[in-house]
Formats: C-alpha cells, sequence, structure tokens
C-alpha cells in the first residue's frame, strides 16, 4: 500500500534534480572563476589557432612586442590574477554568534514543526474519550490535503507581500509566534469536541427538556469538529511562514560570499537532526501524556508550547544584516 505515495515522491524528487543539474548555474565563486578561464582559453584558440602547440592551453596569451618599442601592440588577453576563495570552517561558523543564533532559531522552528504534525495526526486519530477527534486516516488525509493548496497560496503571494512591506526579521517572528498558538488551540477543540459528545450521552440517558437542550445534534457536532480540524492546519500554514524566512535569515548570517554554501549545508544539517528527532520525542511524549493521564493527557501540548516559545524568543535574537 505504500509502494504508490513513495513512488510519486520519487518521480517529484528525480523531477528537482534533474531541473537543476541542467538549468540552474554554479554560483560557487571558484567554480564560476574556473568556467570563465576556460571559456577564456577556448576563445584565444578559436582566434588563434597557429598559437596552439602541443602541450598544456594556458588561458591567457600575450604576443611577442616587436623590436620597435614605441609601437605598443595591446595583448590579446589581460590575465587576472584570481582571488583566493577564504575558506570558512564548520568550527568557525560554530563560533559567529550571528550564525549561531540562526541555527538554534531554525532548528527549534524545524522541532516544532515536525513535532506538531506528528502529534497532530495521533491526535485527529485518537478517541474522543481521550481527548482526540476520532477521524478516520482518509479524513485527516482530506484535512491535511486540502490546507496546502492554502500554503502554496501563501508562498507564491501571501510571503512576498508581507516580506517587501514588514521585513524578513518582523515576518520571522511573527510567524514563529503562531506556532504556540496552533499548539494550544489543539486541547481546546479536543475538550470541545469530548463536552459535546457527553452532552449528548446524557442527552441519550436523561429526557428530560434540560438535556435535551444542551445537547447537540451529531450533525453539528460534526461540523465543530471538523471546522476545528481543517481550521487548525489552516493557521499552520501561515507559521509555515517561518522556514521561507529562515532562509533568507541563513543567507544574511554567511560571513562572507565564499561561505554560503558552507553556511547553508551546515544550516540543513542542523535541521535535518531536528526532523529526526522531533517525530520520536513528540510521539513518545504523546502516548506517555495519554497513557500515564499526565495533565489529563495534556502534558505533550505543553511541552511543545515550551519549546514554540523558546523558538520565538530565538527569532528574536536572530540579526537580520550581516556585513558582507
Amino acid at each position: 500500500p505504500y509502494f504508490l505515495p513513495c513512488f510519486i515522491s520519487s518521480i517529484f524528487t528525480c523531477f528537482s534534480i534533474t531541473t537543476a543539474y541542467f538549468f540552474l548555474e554554479e554560483t560557487l565563486p571558484s567554480k564560476v572563476l574556473e568556467k570563465k578561464l576556460k571559456a577564456a582559453a577556448k576563445t584565444e584558440l578559436l582566434r588563434s589557432p597557429s598559437a596552439s602547440s602541443y602541450g598544456t592551453l594556458t588561458p591567457c596569451i600575450t604576443p611577442t612586442r616587436p623590436r620597435d618599442l614605441s609601437v605598443d601592440t595591446p595583448p590579446t588577453c589581460v590575465e587576472t590574477p584570481a582571488t583566493k576563495a577564504v575558506e570558512t570552517s564548520t568550527l568557525s561558523l560554530l563560533l559567529d554568534q550571528r550564525v549561531r543564533n540562526v541555527l538554534i532559531a531554525g532548528f527549534l522552528l524545524s522541532f516544532v514543526c515536525v513535532g506538531w504534525e506528528t502529534v497532530f495526526i495521533l491526535w485527529a486519530y485518537t478517541p474522543l474519550s481521550l481527548g482526540g477527534l476520532a477521524r478516520k486516516p482518509a479524513e485527516i488525509g482530506y484535512a491535511l490535503s486540502s490546507t496546502a493548496f492554502l500554503g502554496i497560496f501563501i508562498s507564491l503571494f501571501t510571503f512576498p507581500a508581507l516580506h517587501s512591506r514588514f521585513g524578513t526579521k518582523r515576518i520571522y517572528v511573527a510567524s514563529m509566534s503562531i506556532w504556540p498558538v496552533v499548539i494550544v488551540l489543539i486541547p481546546l477543540v479536543g475538550w470541545l469536541a469530548n463536552t459535546l459528545r457527553n452532552r449528548q450521552v446524557f442527552a441519550a440517558v436523561h429526557s428530560s427538556a434540560l438535556a435535551k437542550f444542551y445537547a447537540h445534534s451529531p450533525n453539528e457536532m460534526l461540523a465543530i469538529i471538523w471546522t476545528g480540524l481543517v481550521g487548525i492546519s489552516a493557521i499552520s500554514r501561515f507559521a509555515g511562514m517561518a522556514f521561507s524566512a529562515n532562509i533568507i535569515m541563513v543567507r544574511s548570517a554567511a560571513p562572507n560570499q565564499e561561505s554560503l554554501g558552507s553556511t547553508f549545508g551546515l544550516a540543513q544539517s542542523v535541521a535535518c537532526i531536528a526532523r529526526a528527532t522531533g517525530p520520536a520525542v513528540a510521539s513518545s511524549v504523546f502516548a506517555i501524556s495519554v497513557d500515564k493521564n499526565i495533565l489529563g493527557g495534556n502534558f505533550v501540548w505543553v511541552v511543545l508550547i515550551l519549546v514554540a516559545l523558546y523558538g520565538v524568543e530565538a527569532t528574536r535574537r536572530v540579526e537580520e544584516e550581516h556585513d558582507q
């Protein structure tokens, strides 16, 4: 049953790799310089085929001056000494306060996001009596996929408009601040759904007019559950703008142009650690919370809220600009 979704995902991955290989240009300064030197050597060879000889081709050939020194013959190509790229080690990047702040904020953002995604699915599948929504896997998938289109719209239109008006830092802090709100809404919706369920049970057992007055019809209860499920997922798409802002922050935190690749690679490594540990930690805490009934099964939300609040504080420490 897992072959089709994995196959479709691999197709997108192969398409991305192919597109990047054939259509994206190299930006590493040393590779760009090497490409220019090879192009100059090839151009010089085509201009002066008689000057070529057996052996190594030089990228720049300067003809011998004539005996009459009063005649100034310009060289065919002026050799420009290549500026040696400043190599930045991983340790030096970690010692940079600006880079370290961005890495900490990115780690917390990825940890909260993947942790929320994991427990959100578990919570939606959990029975109403345990604080969940008792939804089927297909229904949870429909809710997530429907809000995915909202996420695409936000990335293409909403984020660029807000970024041009408010800047990267304010968008980063504001979008990260949405995560605690999203997490708080989960137990509230679960409490509301469980309350409505208890009222229905109470109305079924007691035939008094007061019990029937407080009870809700199954359709009304289902509408409230779906509103909460889709609404929380939709709000999380706005919180996802923090990832776009984080990429810009990583670019600004790079000490120089030559260390961009190292900085982005380090940021991706830190994010991958968070994505690897986040689901395991979040699902384990969720299971312990429900099984041991810690804080009424809400201990997992307290942990995620605290991590999200620390992430908000970490984003405030990130500096938007870096002297290049």
